[in-house]
């Protein structure tokens, strides 16, 4: 339960921050929970993004959490809690940039560009302190962010050059959203796999 409130958070302010800014005219978009089977993958291993932001210059990927009680961040992005559990955020997060990279590749424009297309974002709405105790390489290739400063990574990327053809994502988007509630239940399936049927 709290991780869905965390993404309803995520996505009140998303949206918000959208219509305040007039960017839907600019072609941004945000879905949430696409459920996207690996390309190239064997058996039926699908991923689950939490929320997705879409905008000419840059796809963002938020791994949404909301880990109770005191928390560090170390490595690349793994979060350890006191009572144990430790999740590596990171590597979760990169592999649904990852399937979602393959589904949109065919949309890049301008690829002689340095920037990058995808930002992965850790959005953090919990209760407890968190150190980011992270090298700050680490915390600009995932910063973790919370619903006080999360319209601070939109507003640095707004005026970086435009690398999306936005209309034909917005297409495969829509597409892969209708595969998505046919998808769900492989997907729980495949995550009860994990855990032991649990």
């Amino acid at each position: 339960m709290n991780g869905e409130i965390c993404e309803t958070v995520l996505e009140i302010i998303i949206e918000q921050y959208i219509l305040d800014n007039g960017l839907s005219s600019e072609g941004w978009f945000y879905k949430k929970g696409l459920i996207i089977k690996e390309p190239g993958s064997i058996g039926d291993y699908y991923t689950e993004l939490d929320v997705t932001v879409f905008t000419p210059q840059k796809i963002f990927i938020f791994e949404c959490k909301s880990y109770s009680g005191d928390k560090k961040i170390t490595d690349t992005c793994t979060i350890h809690r006191a009572k144990g559990n430790d999740c590596d955020v990171f590597s979760q997060n990169y592999k649904h940039a990852n399937a979602l990279a393959k589904q949109f590749a065919a949309f890049r424009t301008n690829k002689g560009v340095e920037e990058a297309p995808y930002q992965l974002v850790l959005f953090n709405f919990s209760k407890g302190s968190v150190d980011d105790t992270r090298p700050a390489l680490s915390q600009v290739m995932m910063p973790c962010l919370d619903d006080r400063n999360v319209t601070n990574i939109f507003d640095y990327y707004r005026d970086s050059p435009v690398i999306w053809r936005i209309d034909k994502v917005r297409q495969a988007a829509e597409i892969i959203v209708k595969h998505s509630d046919a998808n769900r239940s492989k997907h729980l399936d495949y995550v009860k796999s994990l855990h032991g049927k649990k």
